[in-house]
């Protein structure tokens, strides 16, 4: 009855697609989170009434792959405060970086910080309407992925990140033990990649010079399968079933 109580004060919040804001990521903490929620929302809406509703530029506030590791960590469990310390290890960001994407996050009320000793710990501000939006972003981003951990996300982003730059390429697959949720420490990052036609020999030096600098900054092996398309329709091909049967498609 009281998840049933805090669903009705969502929406009369105003905030009606609950699937996309708070649905995925309350989950595990079902009762106790989403009353959290609905307590904020009843919040943010009381100050929305008296004009003081939460503005920002979005592509200011958010336009930077350090902003979206930076609430890809804190999102992930809105209840825990995380120093910085903590996130410069999860987001593998460097501490310039993080101190200014922080310092930009906290002025405009995406996140708090609050002092616990000689630390400051970092949440998601949930009485700002835009954090729930991103934190319903950032975990369906989470729950696409199969709830790979972080520092593989991280190792993914930046290498197709940098792959992209570097090649015309098609779409990218992560596939195997690391989707499977089987791998170990030292298990390779299994990607297929899709080509239109076959890449020719400065596309593939391209392809090998992204992966051996992705693979030396994060210490990581990657196995890279590439296929042609129309190969990769038909399935008959070595890797294609597998990647068909438990790949997720990256771009």
């Amino acid at each position: 009855m009281l998840v049933v109580f805090c669903d009705a004060i969502i929406d009369a919040a105003g905030l009606f697609d609950q699937r996309l804001l708070t649905h995925h990521y309350i989950k595990t903490k079902q009762t106790h989170i989403k009353l959290k929620i609905a307590y904020h929302l009843l919040l943010t809406s009381s100050k929305e009434k008296k004009g003081s509703r939460y503005k920002m530029l979005v592509d200011i506030v958010l336009g930077s792959k350090s902003a979206f590791r930076i609430l890809s960590v804190l999102t992930k469990d809105p209840e825990y405060g995380y120093t910085k310390e903590e996130i410069k290890k999860a987001t593998k960001l460097g501490g310039n970086s993080i101190f200014r994407t922080m310092n930009i996050l906290e002025k405009n009320n995406i996140i708090t910080g609050q002092k616990s000793g000689r630390k400051t710990q970092y949440k998601i501000n949930l009485c700002n309407e835009y954090s729930h939006f991103i934190t319903g972003i950032c975990q369906k981003e989470r729950d696409d992925l199969n709830n790979i951990d972080h520092q593989t996300a991280t190792i993914l982003r930046e290498y197709i990140r940098q792959l992209s730059d570097a090649v015309d390429i098609d779409s990218i697959y992560v596939f195997g033990s690391t989707v499977k949720h089987n791998d170990s420490k030292n298990s390779d990052l299994d990607i297929a990649l899709i080509f239109i036609s076959e890449p020719d020999n400065d596309s593939m030096m391209r392809i090998k010079d992204v992966t051996t600098k992705i693979e030396k900054r994060f210490k990581k092996d990657i196995d890279e399968h590439i296929f042609k398309k129309d190969d990769f329709a038909k399935m008959n091909i070595p890797y294609a079933e597998a990647v068909h049967r438990d790949g997720i498609r990256l771009i």
